[in-house]
């Protein structure tokens, strides 16, 4: 199934210009609807206007854009939906508090997470190396005032510590009872729970490993593997539970032929972040490389356990299973990726040539048409198709078919 997963990667690349697309259609003030599933508030187009907002599955909050989003953070909302604004200039209060967390450090480099609080100009940031700083004169945040101030540091750190342990806006969500919807969920990769585990090095040193990250990265892609694992076993000499710096390692290794030490930096990558199916993938196909099909199989199918509409981690299984001859097993693995939600062209076309090999003909034509549609660009899937119509006695469509798959190829 190597040559299918191939045209996959190119339907993905022709997706995600489909996405940019969309998303320049988003900013157009006369374009016609979009709806714009995000995590992330700074990825919402300025022509945005409403929202709904979910939580494990549940509504949350709907409504206006900006009175949702304002009523979530507690603030109180005009009629026309935006925060209520004192506009008559009476004399202003106080500055309240605001109160900041990042989880990204930890889940994403395995570093310390970090919290801080900012009053006025002021902000205090807790984490392995605590820094007070003065936004006014110091916008950048470069000179650490926490020895200068110590009183204005234990206020703040007291009001960090007040305003992280209230109430949230909502408290966490049981698990949906509903089996279906669980499925539905889990398959999109949610409620699994944190994943990776927390580090204590500050993301402030974290960050500067970055550049040495990237010149890594660029020498792998120059196939300078050797001095790619230079740089690398550094960096995780330093960060030891960044799971990107363990899979780049992995990476070096592999190519300089230490399968081995790429397979025990995997582990140690999977040790760190045990919910990740990109990293069970990894370990498979390495597994498979070096011809251990049992590991291999047994690591594929625990990233389908994590993600069952895994396409990766389903094209490297249905091929080892295909080598071994456990056909009645391949099926069975590509129907159920398929029944998950895996929308693949690949996936349709291997299930239709099943299919058409076991004299299924209506169950093929269903599925080389669905294939056709998903993926237009592939031939094979034309191909096997045009057999299908020849079989069924149709030799207009299997002509038309075969001439389209020729175009194609």
């Amino acid at each position: 199934m190597t040559h299918l997963a191939l045209e996959e990667t190119r339907v993905r690349l022709a997706a995600l210009q489909q996405e940019l697309d969309g998303a320049r259609l988003a900013l157009e003030t006369d374009g016609p609807p979009t709806v714009l599933v995000t995590h992330h508030l700074e990825e919402v187009p300025p022509t945005a206007t409403h929202a709904l907002v979910l939580r494990a599955g549940r509504i949350l909050a709907s409504g206006g854009l900006a009175a949702t989003l304002t009523g979530l953070a507690g603030l109180k909302s005009t009629a026309l939906g935006g925060p209520a604004l004192d506009l008559a200039g009476a004399a202003p209060s106080a500055p309240e508090a605001v109160y900041h967390e990042t989880e990204f450090p930890a889940s994403t480099f395995g570093w310390s997470p970090l919290a801080a609080v900012t009053r006025g100009n002021w902000r205090f940031v807790s984490g392995p190396h605590p820094a007070l700083y003065d936004l006014a004169s110091d916008p950048q945040e470069l000179v650490n005032r926490l020895r200068d101030e110590p009183d204005r540091v234990r206020a703040l750190r007291k009001e960090l510590v007040r305003l992280a342990g209230r109430e949230r806006l909502a408290p966490p969500a049981a698990a949906p009872a509903d089996d279906e919807l669980r499925r539905q969920l889990e398959s999109l990769g949610y409620l699994s729970g944190a994943s990776a585990k927390r580090g204590t090095l500050d993301p402030a040193e974290g960050i500067l490993l970055l550049a040495d990250f990237d010149a890594a990265k660029r020498r792998l892609a120059e196939g300078d593997a050797a001095g790619a694992r230079v740089l690398l076993r550094r960096l995780v000499g330093k960060s030891p539970q960044s799971v990107p710096f363990l899979s780049q390692l992995a990476e070096a290794e592999e190519r300089l032929g230490d399968i081995p030490a790429a397979r025990g930096t995997l582990l140690a990558a999977a040790a760190v972040n045990p919910q990740s199916e990109f990293l069970q993938t990894s370990l498979g196909k390495l597994e498979m490389r070096a011809g251990r099909t049992a590991e291999a199989e047994a690591a594929l199918r625990q990233a389908l356990a994590l993600q069952p509409r895994w396409l990766p981690a389903a094209l490297a299984l249905g091929e080892l299973l295909a080598r071994a001859g456990r056909s009645a097993e391949e099926e069975a693995l590509v129907r159920a990726t398929i029944a998950a939600g895996a929308e693949s062209g690949v996936l349709l076309t291997r299930l239709g040539e099943i299919e058409l090999r076991h004299g299924d003909l209506a169950g093929a034509d269903g599925h080389l048409a669905a294939a056709t549609r998903v993926l237009p660009e592939f031939a094979t899937a034309w191909k096997l198709w045009a057999e299908v119509a020849r079989r069924q006695n149709d030799p207009a469509a299997a002509a038309e078919r075969a001439a389209r798959a020729a175009a194609l190829q």
